[in-house]
């Protein structure tokens, strides 16, 4: 199934609940740092504006409660689309960093 989710994302991320489903897959397997590798991969070499792979790597970055990482990622993702959401959460999550 690995391979398959793999293949997937790398081809086109945009299938309908491929994201939500891999990170599934990924916890429940214990993929969780082979998962960060992969999908940091895809958003450096074909997808560096995708706000969904960004949104997943944040989402990773978190399980693993690595803070600086989930920070990085959400100003990634707020220069990809801003709102006043992903501002909100980076002004609080910099507190907590620093």
């Amino acid at each position: 199934a690995k391979k398959y989710f793999e293949n997937a994302l790398e081809n086109n991320p945009d299938i309908y609940d491929l994201i939500p489903t891999y990170k599934q897959f990924v916890l429940k397997n214990n993929l969780l740092p082979q998962a960060i590798i992969f999908i940091n991969k895809i958003i450096t070499r074909k997808f560096p504006e995708h706000y969904h792979l960004h949104l997943l790597m944040i989402d990773l970055y978190n399980e693993n409660k690595d803070v600086n990482h989930v920070l990085m990622y959400l100003k990634k993702a707020y220069q990809i689309k801003p709102t006043s959401e992903i501002a909100n959460y980076i002004d609080n999550l910099s507190k907590i960093a620093h």
